[in-house]
């Protein structure tokens, strides 16, 4: 069994959620959602808002939430079949 640490981010404003699966090994290790280097997610939804992409969790955490998200992920416990995680 995988476990995962990442806590949901939210407060009493999100309006907006963003639900993932389980995060990916690069993620896991760097304590927060979509942490791998290479992905997109925080240019993408940066750039749809006008701002510059956060670099650090608190900034990441700080845009979520002043922009009314939720991240959460549904599964904290994950039993690693192939390839799949």
């Amino acid at each position: 069994m995988i476990e995962h640490p990442i806590e949901p981010v939210f407060d009493q404003n999100s309006r907006i959620l963003i639900l993932g699966s389980f995060p990916s090994v690069k993620s896991r290790e760097v304590n927060f959602f979509y942490g791998h280097p290479k992905n997109r997610f925080w240019k993408v939804i940066a750039a749809v808002y006008g701002e510059k992409a956060p670099d650090s969790i608190e900034e990441k955490k700080s845009f979520l939430l002043r922009n009314l998200f939720q991240a959460f992920h549904q599964f904290y416990l994950f039993r690693k079949n192939g390839n799949f995680y």
